[in-house]
């Protein structure tokens, strides 16, 4: 497919159609509208009020794993990850955020590049106000 910014506003139609590895082209799909809006008529999506944690995907995990979070004010923010010993197993977060959004990957490893062990793990976000704890699952 092709993506094309920067368009006007107004209503566009567009097809969707597939070519083979022969060159063949299969039928065109319906034909779809799109409308694109002023800039000014999208609401931008409001941050909550409280700090955000998100299920980290997919869950379970190998070899890498995705983590959102929201933070809603500028806050010293800590993620980490800790086995069920309640040992820490790796640091992804220990700074100040801006308010917004966050994506953060671990990768399976702890602190020190070693990989870690199946298992059930939790990941914990602490800020001054709040902490929030989730669990994930790392399989081989």
């Amino acid at each position: 497919y092709y993506y094309v910014s920067g368009r006007t506003e107004g209503s566009y139609f567009y097809e969707v159609r597939a070519r083979d590895a022969q060159g063949q082209w299969s039928r065109s799909s319906n034909r779809e509208i799109a409308t694109v809006l002023p800039q000014s008529a999208v609401d931008e999506p409001a941050l909550p009020s409280l700090i955000s944690l998100s299920q980290n995907y997919p869950n379970p995990f190998n070899p890498t794993t995705t983590i959102a979070l929201t933070v809603p004010e500028k806050s010293h923010v800590e993620l980490s990850v800790y086995d069920i010993t309640g040992a820490r197993v790796a640091t992804l977060i220990n700074s100040d955020l801006q308010a917004g959004t966050y994506r953060v990957n671990f990768g399976g490893k702890d602190e020190n590049g070693k990989a870690i062990s199946s298992g059930v793990y939790f990941y914990r976000l602490k800020t001054a106000d709040q902490t929030i704890s989730r669990k994930m699952i790392f399989m081989k």
